[in-house]
């Protein structure tokens, strides 16, 4: 019995994350400030968060189903975010705010699916990848991380697991390497790698000037 009720939540589940495929865009729609909505025609999948609307700018956060933060920005009026949902790539638009004296402030957006970011988010994704695994030629050195020295693979291992946890938040090479690559999101100690002759680094000078080398900057 117990066996069957699992089977039936975990099936649930991945019915729920299979229905992201249907949803391609919102339409324009209204969502006051400091309130939760569903989006429309997300089928209940994602819910959109709201802070202050103020200084020509609102907090928003987008959150899936089961409690996935999947965007957490400031956005003004007339730019856009991009996020990644169930793998897919989508923009959020803030259209239009609007401030009144009496009554609560609000904001209209649009999120539809974005074959743009696609194609951005897959060259991101190559890039990264190339520039931490180009690690692996530093024979003999070692990562400096909260104190602890890690191989170059467990280094790279760790980069990529950290990136892809942030991934729809990251929109440049740059963007990788200063939240990412350069020092720990949970200390904020730099990271540093260390050569085999003992020589210490800064990784994020290190990332810098080896992205500049293999060209992988626009």
């Amino acid at each position: 019995m117990k066996f069957g009720f699992l089977f039936f939540i975990l099936l649930s589940f991945a019915c729920k994350a299979d229905r992201y495929a249907d949803f391609v865009d919102s339409g324009e729609f209204k969502a006051l400030q400091r309130t939760a909505l569903d989006v429309p025609n997300s089928a209940g999948l994602l819910k959109l968060s709201l802070g202050d609307i103020s200084f020509g700018q609102v907090s928003a956060k987008l959150t899936t189903f089961d409690g996935q933060v999947v965007l957490n920005a400031a956005i003004r009026e007339g730019e856009s975010a991009d996020f990644v949902l169930s793998g897919r790539s989508y923009r959020i638009s803030l259209v239009e705010m609007k401030n009144y004296l009496i009554g609560a402030d609000d904001a209209t957006f649009r999120i539809r699916k974005s074959e743009a970011a696609d194609g951005q988010t897959e060259s991101l994704d190559k890039k990264v990848r190339i520039l931490v695994e180009s690690m692996g030629d530093l024979k003999g050195a070692k990562f400096w991380r909260n104190g602890t020295a890690y191989t170059q693979d467990q280094a790279i291992r760790h980069l990529l697991d950290k990136y892809e946890s942030q991934r729809g938040k990251i929109r440049s090479l740059d963007e990788f390497i200063a939240s990412v690559a350069s020092e720990s999101s949970v200390s904020g100690e730099p990271y540093k790698i260390i050569l085999s002759d003992g020589t210490e680094i800064l990784a994020g000078s290190w990332f810098q000037n080896k992205a500049k080398e293999l060209r992988l900057f626009p």
